[in-house]
């Protein structure tokens, strides 16, 4: 430990200026700009959706979610703001969605299925 001592006592600052940084090798995945209050209308919504509809907190992060909410805001930019388009103009019913799962489930089993 003395020689640890002495030899942290002889870096100068010019050194520790030149030390690679972890910022150099990994960036922040942390978007700085969205403003703060968007981010916490978005953390709000996402925690009340978990609530209210009963859904584990992992759906916020999974890839079908994360889709789906890009689909939607990438029709959010469509409209002008003052557009009155109601968001359930744009979701689908329960029913629409079961036939596409329906389709898509049959395809994806017939793809299979013929790989095999």
């Amino acid at each position: 430990i003395p020689n640890h001592a002495s030899d942290t006592d002889n870096t100068s600052a010019k050194d520790l200026v030149k030390q690679t940084q972890v910022t150099e090798y990994y960036s922040s995945k942390k978007s700085h700009s969205v403003p703060k209050i968007i981010r916490e209308k978005v953390k709000i919504a996402c925690t009340e959706f978990t609530a209210l509809d009963s859904r584990a907190f992992e759906t916020v992060a999974g890839d079908g979610f994360l889709k789906m909410i890009q689909s939607i805001f990438d029709a959010g930019r469509y409209f002008s703001p003052t557009s009155n388009v109601s968001v359930k103009d744009i979701i689908p019913s329960p029913i629409t969605v079961n036939r596409l799962f329906l389709v898509l489930q049959a395809y994806i089993i017939t793809k299979f299925f013929f790989l095999y």
